[in-house]
């Protein structure tokens, strides 16, 4: 995949499992310049030095909870000051199929799917206000939204992070930030990969504010794109 993201730095959230690693290692072997954050210092670290000796980018790793403000502020501010700015922004970090209703689950989903994200996001727009093309990519829970039993938390989550993209979109149109996001009940982590990229990239320019469910359909094992 040729997407014009070689020597761009991106800042990736949640990036050491399932889908966020699939960005994380994609990323890397288009070029890009890659900051990892996550939680897992273990994870983490070894991630980044998987992404330098195996796709040959640079690399650099943050341990954080991004639902935490100050945190989320040195993450970001780490970032920017290694790369010398920040061109994109991918949050994953509630990527990771989470099934229930209870009310411990649902603060767990809603911090790492939607208060993390903003906070993230917060800190990062004055950077991607200087770069070139600027774009976010938020990834929501997978399995959001269906209507099955047990999903409420990662339905929840999903359509809150649904406008939540949809009003940062509008507020940052004047910065020339483009906003989207991709969710999945069933598609593999590199065709969510593949998606993230395309939407972090020039040529997926005209879209703002989108946000994707991703679909394998059972019978035939065609991934369907259904934009919302």
């Amino acid at each position: 995949m040729e997407l014009d993201l070689a020597g761009r730095g991106v800042l990736i959230a949640g990036a050491t499992s399932g889908i966020g690693r699939a960005c994380t290692l994609a990323f890397a072997e288009e070029g890009a310049r890659v900051g990892i954050v996550d939680m897992d210092a273990d994870a983490t670290s070894a991630l980044a030095d998987r992404v330098r000796d195996e796709c040959g980018a640079d690399s650099s790793w943050v341990v954080a909870d991004i639902a935490e403000e100050l945190e989320a502020a040195a993450a970001v501010e780490s970032m920017a000051a290694r790369f010398g700015g920040i061109d994109v922004v991918v949050t994953a970090a509630a990527a990771a199929v989470m099934h229930g209703d209870g009310a411990d689950l649902l603060d767990r989903v809603l911090r790492a799917g939607v208060l993390g994200p903003f906070r993230l996001v917060q800190h990062a727009v004055k950077h991607l206000a200087e770069a070139t093309d600027p774009a976010i990519v938020l990834v929501g829970p997978a399995g959001g939204p269906a209507d099955a039993p047990g999903s409420l938390a990662s339905c929840t989550a999903s359509g809150a992070l649904t406008q939540l993209t949809r009003m940062l979109s509008l507020e940052m149109d004047d910065r020339g930030i483009r906003v989207n996001c991709v969710s999945t009940s069933n598609a593999d982590p590199t065709e969510v990969a593949d998606q993230v990229l395309w939407l972090a990239s020039s040529r997926s320019a005209a879209l703002n504010g989108r946000c994707t469910m991703l679909d394998v359909h059972p019978p035939s094992g065609a991934l369907i794109a259904r934009a919302e």
